[in-house]
């Protein structure tokens, strides 16, 4: 009692004199217990001269006024095996997704083990606050500021004793969501960081048909910084089959030729992927929460998920163009129609059909199109003077039903402002490519009808199911008729954008075909 009257009439006089600093570790404090050094360290003074902010300073006094001032990762002179381990841990924060620049900027070499104490902890804290909550303010291409877990949840993290190093990585990367994908792109990321080399080396890689010799050396340069390669190796068909297992971990066909978005993935640093990694775990901490019956496509994965209790069906897709771009969104799925009318964009009839029209005006009937006027009377096209439109289509374009229309035989309705579906289509070779962006902005869907049949099959709401089956199905498509089937209960859809996903080995690193998250790393780059 007597010792800890001292120690605050020692407090109370370091303040009134004015003193702007004091050294806990100083011959005069030498007879201190380290619960009264860390509690002088705590002083608003000592911290200031560390670079931490105000929030921080009063963050780390509430934390260890909470703990009675005892240490953590420190012994009476020097850093404990837990705390070395930790240092070791937190120095590895690319490997959690955690940008250095969501972090403190810490100067372990410089500090003494009673600074290392507080570092450890605030540096843990602002793990804890990354991993839980994020790096980026919601809705806005801005890095969260200052962000810090409450006192409670940092206690209930730290007790890392009797932990191996592996078991304490586990525990931090468990701080994320617990959706099953968020996890497998976690786990993944800290594998993938300690099998490359981290770097930022960019690579200037031509395609194959550009610049044959250039191209292959140059492709195997890239291969051997990213970790792929060994130097030594100078067979060719080692250099290609090693090629092929690049292409597939970032979302390309596996077929050993140097073409464009094989040239765009070899290019790309492997700093970059991470960082790419890091803005997808972002977007899952920041997803809705998924019904149990819903559809996900990820555009740059090219593919629809059905999801039904425990159903599961995956479907290729093709997406709009870069220059149709196909949007986000989420809706809800309440209709299907057989043998659809496709009523044209008036972007597509003034860019596309005009200037088709002012060639042959021919070019309507070739492609079943009918010219309606507001009150849906059809026009002859043969009896308009299509040459004196110049930029605008004037009329309302309707493409009739059958095998050849441009949204094939079926099509999934939901509401959105953008005027977009899934749909079958005509052109089924497109489904065979790796990178698929071909349409107007819609997501051509293969195997449709087999969507269609599963969606109906359990479309049920209380104790009525929906009365079209998968032989009434067949029954209208042989009719060839337009026929619209509305749901019972609607299946919410989610069109999401998100570039880097996780098999069961690996990270796999999708092309940014629209170049989405390039906004997010430029911030990361400042």
């Amino acid at each position: 009692m007597k010792r800890l009257i001292y120690f605050l009439f020692f407090i109370f006089t370091f303040y009134s004199c004015g003193t702007k600093s004091i050294d806990p570790l100083s011959e005069e404090n030498k007879k201190l217990s380290l619960e009264e050094k860390i509690q002088l360290a705590l002083t608003p003074t000592y911290l200031d001269s560390l670079g931490f902010s105000n929030k921080e300073i009063d963050y780390l006094f509430s934390f260890y006024q909470t703990n009675s001032f005892k240490a953590i990762w420190i012994n009476d002179s020097t850093i404990s095996n837990s705390g070395s381990q930790l240092k070791r841990i937190l120095n590895k924060n690319l490997h959690f997704g955690i940008p250095s620049e969501c972090l403190l900027n810490l100067k372990w070499e410089k500090a003494n083990f009673l600074q290392t104490e507080l570092m450890l902890t605030l540096q843990l804290a602002k793990f804890k606050s990354q991993i839980t909550y994020g790096i980026f303010e919601k809705d806005t291409i801005a890095l969260k500021k200052n962000e810090l877990p409450s006192i409670d949840s940092l206690f209930t993290v730290i007790k890392f004793n009797h932990l191996t190093q592996k078991q304490i990585e586990n525990q931090i990367i468990a701080w994320g969501p617990q959706d099953t994908s968020y996890q497998k792109i976690a786990h993944n990321l800290y594998q993938y960081c300690n099998q490359h080399i981290i770097d930022t080396t960019t690579f200037n890689v031509p395609t194959f048909s550009k610049d044959t010799l250039n191209s292959f050396l140059k492709m195997k340069e890239a291969l051997i910084s990213k970790g792929y390669l060994n130097s030594k190796i100078q067979d060719s068909i080692s250099i290609i089959e090693t090629l092929k297992i690049f292409q597939k971990e970032n979302g390309l066909a596996s077929d050993g030729k140097i073409g464009t978005y094989t040239v765009r993935a070899l290019n790309e640093s492997t700093y970059d992927k991470i960082l790419r990694t890091i803005i997808t775990l972002e977007k899952w901490r920041n997803h809705p929460n998924y019904t149990q019956r819903n559809i996900r496509i990820n555009l740059p994965e090219y593919a629809l998920h059905l999801t039904i209790d425990s159903i599961r069906e995956n479907h290729r897709i093709v997406i709009g163009k870069y220059e149709t771009q196909t949007p986000e969104l989420i809706s809800s799925i309440n209709r299907i129609v057989i043998y659809p009318y496709w009523t044209v964009p008036q972007s597509i009839k003034n860019k596309e059909i005009l200037p088709e029209a002012q060639k042959n005006a021919n070019y309507f009937i070739r492609n079943n199109l009918k010219i309606l006027t507001k009150e849906n009377n059809e026009i002859d096209p043969l009896s308009i003077n299509w040459s004196k439109y110049k930029n605008t289509f004037p009329f309302k374009l309707r493409q009739e039903y059958g095998p050849k229309n441009s949204l094939g035989v079926i099509k999934f309705e939901f509401e959105n402002p953008f005027g977009v579906y899934v749909h079958d289509t005509p052109s089924k070779s497109l489904f065979s490519k790796d990178i698929r962006s071909f349409s107007h902005g819609c997501m051509r869907c293969q195997n449709p009808i087999g969507l269609a049949k599963t969606i109906l099959k359990y479309d049920c709401r209380k104790d009525k199911c929906n009365e079209i089956d998968s032989a009434k199905i067949d029954s209208l498509l042989l009719i060839v008729e337009n026929h619209s089937i509305r749901l019972l209960q609607a299946i919410p859809i989610y069109v999401e954008y998100k570039s880097v996903i996780a098999n069961r080995e690996n990270l796999v690193f999708l092309i940014d075909i629209y170049n989405r998250d390039e906004k997010y790393i430029r911030l990361l780059k400042k």
